[in-house]
């Protein structure tokens, strides 16, 4: 991803369930990442931090589950990415957040009923060029609310 470039970090993940059956998940992880040559035919024309590397994640998820109910809340953040290079300038994704909600219910053994909502915030991953600023507008990217209902039977 890069020349004499530098990754390197910690990640901390937490899960515990209670006997009732209520229970989380928890994750952070932190990357710091040293600045990379940019070369172009060879030579080196600038420097960029790493391309797909974010400082921070953060995820959590409150779950309650039993022989015929499972239902999950999630929440994930991503702090500022770096996507690539545009015009002689950095582009970036500022941080990114988002809600997530998913339940089954066992109606039968062999047959149970699914829903999620993905992206219950409505959130947007918008783009701007540059370290100096997030004013530089760049894209910006909406994948809407998706609900997913369906139905699995085991044979």
């Amino acid at each position: 991803n890069g020349t004499n470039a530098v990754s390197q970090g910690v990640e901390v993940y937490a899960q515990h369930t209670l006997s009732f059956g209520l229970g989380f998940q928890a994750n952070f992880t932190y990357n710091s990442t040293s600045m990379t040559d940019v070369t172009l035919g060879g030579q080196k024309v600038g420097n960029s931090p790493l391309v797909g590397s974010a400082r921070t994640q953060v995820n959590g998820s409150v779950f309650y589950e039993n022989s015929f109910l499972l239902l999950r809340a999630s929440y994930n953040r991503r702090g500022e990415l770096v996507n690539g290079i545009v015009s002689g300038l950095n582009y970036y994704s500022d941080p990114f957040q988002q809600i997530d909600l998913n339940a089954s219910w066992y109606v039968l053994q062999n047959l149970s009923i699914n829903g999620s909502v993905i992206n219950l915030t409505r959130s947007e991953d918008r783009q701007h060029l540059g370290n100096d600023t997030t004013a530089r507008f760049y894209a910006s990217t909406y994948g809407g609310r998706i609900l997913y209902l369906g139905a699995n039977f085991k044979f």
